[in-house]
């Protein structure tokens, strides 16, 4: 990008010099050829100038319009994390489970795979993915301290992971995500748990909603709502 700008910018500096030399009162031209060339020249930097412009500004939309305004979420939509940017992401995976996964774990993270496929709006998919498509890791963790609070339970984390790309045609992001159950709960081992932390790596963050699979603690919601579905929505619109 920055050398597409130089070559306009190279080119106005090296016609400007030629303008000097030609129109120098020292030069050997006669003073109606100077005029000429004096006029021509004025021209060609004023073309430059132009398309130089034209270049910045078309560049400069490319790279506003790929980055989505969040303060345009739709009302009701369950909240995004913070580093995830709507119309960026690429709405298909690739998952893979951790050596440590026993079969339980892969169950409830394969029903709440089969839930968010079901809405259509992402893809996810088993195997391994290139460093420029989205994944996703699923695995598992043993501890008995939460980072919520004394009195709460810690079933799951899992979030986003984002990688920006910038090139001809604009910016896209990638998104290498994880999502754990803690095993040192066996009430984590459920499919609302899984659904709650896959929502975070596709990039949900915590809705007030109790009726949404993103509500901090756990409901036994095993179905998105609707906010949850908008948010989907917009995320991974392009």
């Amino acid at each position: 990008m920055q050398f597409r700008f130089l070559r306009p910018l190279g080119w106005l500096f090296i016609i400007g010099g030629t303008f000097f030399m030609i129109t120098n009162n020292n030069s050997p031209l006669p003073a109606i050829q100077r005029d000429n060339i004096q006029n021509g020249i004025k021209d060609v930097i004023g073309n430059i100038q132009t398309n130089a412009e034209q270049l910045i500004q078309t560049e400069t939309k490319k790279n506003t319009s790929s980055k989505a305004d969040k303060s345009t979420e739709p009302e009701g939509a369950t909240p995004l994390e913070s580093i995830v940017t709507p119309g960026t992401l690429k709405n298909t995976y690739y998952y893979h489970f951790s050596d440590q996964a026993s079969k339980q774990v892969k169950s409830v993270f394969g029903a709440a795979i089969q839930e968010y496929n079901a809405t259509g709006i992402v893809k996810l998919m088993p195997g391994s993915a290139d460093p420029q498509q989205n994944s996703i890791t699923f695995g598992v963790y043993e501890t008995y301290n939460s980072s919520s609070g004394p009195n709460t339970l810690e079933l799951g984390k899992g979030g986003p992971k984002i990688t920006e790309r910038t090139g001809i045609s604009g910016t896209t992001d990638t998104n290498n995500a994880s999502a754990s159950l803690n095993v040192a709960y066996s009430k984590s081992i459920s499919k609302s748990v899984a659904l709650h932390e896959l929502g975070h790596a596709l990039g949900l963050d915590h809705s007030k909603n109790e009726a949404s699979v993103m509500y901090p603690i756990d409901q036994g919601v095993v179905m998105l709502s609707k906010g949850d579905l908008e948010a989907l929505r917009y995320i991974y619109s392009k």
